[in-house]
């Protein structure tokens, strides 16, 4: 799902954080600051700068941005997305410019998309013209940030992921890894799977910077055996099985199936004698 910009303005500064991609049991505030996350800071010229943290939180949860620094935005303008996984946002405001409408000390508190949620008090002339304005143009002109060199696009695979790891012959099998730009600028990237070193299929497509993209593969074996997996160097395995083994599984369960249904009867008897004795039945 997507997010958007609060204000109108420039972006003069927008960033990745690192974070974990999986999620945790318990709560969800204390872990604002393990889960993936990227920033913006806002300068409105008019209210002072603003900043946005967009927070991807439980499962797969990457922060991928559509914009850069530099760029100039209006209200509702989508600023990028999370892939997969809740999300949260905060914003956070020069002290004494916002004066809230909802009653945030109430907590927590519903609001609808679209809802005004406090009014923007105006800086005055003497703060605006005393505060650095980052080299701001106009929206229509173009704009380099100052003393700022973004590093190129280098992507790398991450998280490479086999289900099931052990099949029948015929039985598909999905891969599954993200695609990350550890660079600051977007660019292109090719994914390549190989299987015991022959290439298989490829994804390719445009990353931007500091990134993820989720790449997924299925592959159908038709013979037995091992299978090294190899996506851009990062490798896992799995196996298939042959017929004769799956029945000889198979066997070596029935032991171990037969003697958990007794098990389970043996309870059953028990606690009816124990409701009859009772005279519950």
């Amino acid at each position: 799902h997507r997010f958007h910009s609060p204000v109108q303005g420039r972006i003069i500064a927008q960033e990745q954080m690192g974070g974990l991609y999986y999620g945790m049991d318990g709560g969800w505030v204390e872990y604002f600051f393990q889960h993936r996350r990227g920033y913006f800071i806002f300068d409105t010229v008019d209210y002072g700068y603003i900043a946005m943290v967009c927070i991807g939180m439980f499962t797969i949860s990457s922060v991928n941005f559509i914009t850069g620094a530099g760029d100039y935005v209006h209200k509702g303008d989508e600023l990028g997305n999370f892939a997969y996984g809740g999300s949260a946002i905060i914003l956070l405001f020069e002290p004494d410019r916002v004066d809230f409408s909802i009653p945030i000390e109430q907590r927590p508190v519903q609001v609808q998309v679209g809802q005004k949620i406090g009014d923007l008090f105006d800086l005055p002339v003497a703060d605006t013209e005393s505060i650095p304005r980052y080299n701001i143009l106009s929206s229509s002109s173009s704009y380099v940030p100052e003393k700022q060199i973004l590093t190129p696009p280098r992507t790398v695979i991450k998280y490479l992921d086999i289900q099931p790891p052990t099949v029948q012959i015929k039985q598909d099998v999905f891969i599954r890894a993200n695609v990350v730009n550890i660079g600051e600028m977007p660019g292109d990237y090719s994914a390549e799977l190989k299987i015991n070193g022959v290439l298989q299929q490829s994804k390719a497509g445009t990353i931007g910077g500091h990134a993820v993209i989720p790449v997924e593969f299925v592959v159908t074996p038709d013979k037995p055996g091992s299978y090294i997996v190899d996506i851009n160097g990062q490798q896992s395995s799995f196996t298939v099985e042959s017929e004769t083994s799956y029945i000889q599984n198979i066997h070596k369960n029935i032991p171990i199936i037969g003697f958990s249904i007794c098990l389970t009867g043996l309870i059953i008897v028990i606690i009816l004698l124990i409701m009859k004795r009772r005279g519950i039945i």
